[in-house]
């Protein structure tokens, strides 16, 4: 008889949020860009590399909770489906929103920022998990943070 491992997903929590608001419900993108604000000054403070986060939200767009997907280069970060829906799917969350920074404080898409959210886009419905918005997010010079829609 061959034997077969047996695998136990686990999710831990890694801390306090650094956004306290009780129950954070995003009913906007400007809300969920407030948010990702803070999570980007407290993740990053002054890194010079893009930075992927992902935000679970439940079916009545209540923050589940976020995660640091993936921290990249000076120019690039890897927007895995696979590592950002399995976080998603780990939370039981029904939707999601995706945001990068660009450290060149331009926060326009670029042709990869767009062809990673219709990939995004097309896991999502695939395992019934929406993505709301994949945003490209930038600090200016005077420290404000726009934004940008990648699709």
């Amino acid at each position: 008889m061959h034997q077969v491992p047996r695998f136990r997903i686990a999710l831990v929590r890694d801390g306090e949020s650094v956004y306290s608001l009780s129950p954070v419900v995003l009913t906007n993108t400007t809300g969920a860009c407030e948010m990702l604000e803070n999570i980007f000054r407290a993740t990053m403070g002054d890194s010079p590399v893009e930075v992927l986060i992902a935000i679970a939200l439940d079916q009545k767009n209540r923050v589940i909770g976020y995660s640091e997907i993936h921290r990249g280069s000076l120019a690039a970060s890897f927007a895995d489906p696979r590592c950002i829906f399995q976080f998603a799917l780990a939370c039981n969350a029904a939707r999601i929103i995706v945001a990068h920074n660009h450290p060149s404080g331009n926060a326009g898409p670029s042709s990869g920022d767009r062809q990673v959210a219709n990939r995004l886009r097309e896991a999502g419905n695939i395992l019934n998990c929406q993505l709301l918005d994949f945003l490209a997010v930038a600090f200016d010079h005077t420290g404000k943070l726009t934004y940008v829609s990648c699709g």
